[in-house]
């Protein structure tokens, strides 16, 4: 099912806005930034800036940017470190308007961004959207790719899923940036914790309450310079899907990745099963959908830590085997990346297969 919204409809759909962003020394690019959200075409209502301790002159650029606009700044100072996913969500937390945008320091906005997400978000059972970026070097200039490599003449807006039952066997990667939400998840998001990618628990937290839209407009100027957190890849850059594929993190990296994830997604498990035994707790059935969801996803996530662990032993490789036979069954495409996990895992078990004895 693809979701079509009315642009008419969305002048009439006016909720609160609310941007997080989180800083750190970034005092070069902030500023254009909050320039191209202060004129955007609908208005924000607030900027929240979560700061891990800027050396340089972060917090008085973004006052300066913003002063003389009726955007409410709101700064909160962190007293010691948390790290680009900690300071995401510290951003989030205090945020207060209807939906919530995610930003990068570095990044530049186009002019209707707000107004085409809140096209989609006048449908109530749209919980999540996120829009293509345009690759661009660090004086703006384009570098010949978007972050989506569609057409968005060709490829309308898609619903990714809906309450986590995916609706195309391609399932993108979205970054943080791409994303805007209803407030109503703001809680959920928020229970991140420890390495886990912001963008990955943001999109299952919101599968889980309604529907994900991805619109294939680039909306975004994704910068790229040399002390950004996250690079797009020269692969990405250029399209080529194998590279990406196959030139991955290593084993003990992306081990400790897939961990970090189902150890946060296990704590929202529990979370979600003391609310249900509580008296009182509000939709029951709603309640009981997300939890179905998030015990397949924790069983998925263990599926593939263990899949990983036996790849690494050649003793192992039959297992692995049907491992991955039965994540192919089942769970790829409602809990991975779809077509992309898949290849990324098959790849894996096939140089596994073939590489000589006692190689690494």
């Amino acid at each position: 099912m693809t979701i079509h919204p009315s642009a008419a409809a969305a002048q009439a759909f006016r909720p609160r806005l609310s941007v997080a962003i989180p800083t750190y020394n970034g005092g070069r690019h902030i500023a254009a930034l909050l320039a191209s959200i202060a004129c955007q075409s609908v208005p924000v209502d607030e900027v929240v800036l979560s700061d891990d301790g800027s050396g340089d002159d972060t917090l008085e650029a973004a006052r300066a940017a913003l002063a003389g606009t009726p955007i409410r700044l709101g700064v909160v100072a962190n007293q010691a470190r948390h790290g680009p996913t900690g300071n995401y969500v510290n951003a989030i937390a205090h945020c207060s308007g209807d939906i919530i945008f995610l930003a990068d320091q570095d990044d530049v906005w186009t002019v209707d961004r707000c107004r085409r997400y809140l096209e989609h978000f006048q449908d109530p059972r749209v919980s999540l959207v996120a829009a293509n970026s345009l690759i661009v070097d660090e004086n703006l200039r384009p570098m010949g790719a978007s972050w989506w490599r569609r057409d968005p003449a060709r490829w309308g807006p898609r619903t990714l899923s809906t309450r986590g039952r995916p609706r195309h066997l391609l399932r993108p990667s979205v970054l943080a940036h791409q994303m805007a939400f209803r407030s109503r998840c703001r809680d959920e998001v928020a229970q991140i914790a420890g390495e886990f990618m912001i963008e990955d628990w943001c999109r299952w937290a919101c599968e889980m309450d309604g529907h994900a839209i991805l619109d294939f407009t680039p909306l975004t100027l994704y910068r790229q310079h040399p002390q950004q957190h996250t690079q797009a890849s020269r692969p990405m850059a250029t399209g080529s899907t194998v590279h990406r594929l196959t030139v991955g993190p290593q084993s003990a990296a992306l081990l400790s990745a897939l961990e970090a994830q189902r150890r946060n997604v296990a704590a929202a498990c529990r979370r979600f099963r003391r609310h249900q035994e509580r008296p009182g707790n509000g939709d029951a059935a709603d309640l009981a959908l997300k939890i179905r969801f998030i015990e397949r996803l924790l069983a998925y996530q263990q599926r593939r830590i263990d899949f990983y662990r036996a790849l690494a032993r050649r003793r192992s490789l039959p297992r692995a085997l049907a491992l991955h036979g039965r994540m192919l069954s089942s769970d790829y495409f409602p809990c991975g990346n779809g077509i992309r996990t898949l290849l990324k895992d098959s790849l894996a078990l096939g140089r596994a297969c073939f590489r000589p004895e006692g190689s690494p």
